[in-house]
């Protein structure tokens, strides 16, 4: 037997105020421009989009305080 599970993609507004929401409870401080393309390169899975995002992340400077910073720099690269 098989089950079909009819996922659909997320549209990118709610992804976008989802990462947003996430960036700001996580401490994460994200330069304007990135998210957008983070979102738009997930293309509306929500896996592919938080995998992009912790990459994005993992790979950051962080500042004087320990806080993580992603640049819109390092996102087009």
């Amino acid at each position: 037997r098989t089950h079909h599970y009819p996922f659909r993609l997320v549209p990118p507004a709610a992804m976008l105020e989802y990462v947003q929401e996430l960036c700001e409870s996580e401490g994460v401080a994200v330069e304007a421009g990135v998210l957008p393309l983070v979102v738009r390169a997930g293309g509306g899975s929500p896996r592919d989009t938080l995998s992009l995002l912790d990459q994005l992340i993992a790979g950051s400077d962080r500042d004087a305080d320990d806080h993580v910073l992603v640049n819109y720099e390092r996102a087009v690269a």
